[in-house]
């Protein structure tokens, strides 16, 4: 959803940014994976995926940073529970490719 709410900005040439917040849990899912690939091609600068790590899902994922720039987005990892870091990588944006922060919770 939050894909295809960026691409209806930029067709209409808003300023605005989506953010979607997901878990780790979330990231098991396909359409998670199927609309990150279409964000990343697509080019959508004006979305931001807030992923919180929490290790909370059964398979462990591995790098969902690492996952997330093979689609064509600009990752940033941070402490979760540092909001100072976490204010400063969603101030980031990425013109060019959508952005994911990965808030990491151990």
């Amino acid at each position: 959803m939050a894909a295809g709410m960026a691409l209806a900005l930029r067709i209409q040439r808003s300023e605005s940014r989506v953010f979607a917040l997901v878990g780790d849990g979330e990231c098991n899912e396909g359409s998670i994976w199927e609309s990150a690939l279409l964000a990343g091609h697509l080019g959508l600068g004006n979305l931001t995926c807030i992923v919180v790590n929490n290790y909370s899902s059964t398979p462990n994922l591995g790098d969902i940073a690492a996952k997330f720039a093979q689609f064509g987005w600009e990752t940033t990892t941070v402490n979760g529970r540092d909001l100072d870091e976490i204010e400063t990588a969603l101030q980031r944006q990425c013109v060019s490719q959508p952005t994911t922060v990965v808030a990491t919770i151990a």
